[in-house]
């Protein structure tokens, strides 16, 4: 047994037809979906059931979490999408233009978390000019859930359309 040949093969930079990159896509989008604005999904489940004091520990971590990502916001909200922004352009460059499947995977991987991560600030700052209460609340932080799922689940469709038609142009990766 060569141990390079095993090493190679573990840590290979070919993408969509890497295990590595799959389980990376599933456990990504698996976190975006089980921590809503930074809300564990498993508090909403208990203030949707329970009520009383799990509505009242839902409403609190709700308000600390609106408000953290508005500081963040407001603190270097223009740094951080000019950061986003010039990361994936160059991701996107190096693997569209430049033709590197490493680039190609994150490209597929990163932009539709940075929507999920749009739609996050977008949902805090809404949440913080008119608050909900309760059920209200549960149900908002489940629609916003459904609404990453939904991304998630087109992002995954395209990833593995576009790493099959990779795979098969490309059969030995170049």
């Amino acid at each position: 047994m060569d141990w390079n040949d095993v090493f190679s093969r573990i840590v290979s930079l070919r993408t969509f037809s890497n295990l590595w990159y799959w389980l990376m896509v599933c456990v990504s989008w698996m976190i975006a979906s089980h921590w809503i604005l930074g809300i564990p999904f498993d508090v909403i489940q208990r203030a949707r059931r329970k009520g009383d004091q799990a509505a009242a520990d839902l409403e609190s971590l709700t308000d600390i979490n609106v408000r953290r990502l508005q500081a963040l916001s407001n603190e270097g909200g223009f740094i951080i999408v000019g950061f986003i922004a010039f990361l994936l352009t160059s991701i996107a460059m190096a693997g569209f233009y430049y033709r590197m499947e490493v680039a190609q995977g994150l490209f597929f991987l990163l932009f539709p978390l940075t929507i999920a991560g749009g739609l996050s600030f977008h949902a805090s700052t809404r949440l913080l000019q008119d608050p909900p209460r309760g059920t209200e609340l549960a149900k908002r932080l489940m629609r916003i859930r459904l609404w990453i799922q939904f991304i998630a689940m087109i992002s995954v469709f395209f990833s593995a359309a576009y790493g099959m038609f990779y795979n098969l142009s490309n059969p030995f990766g170049y």
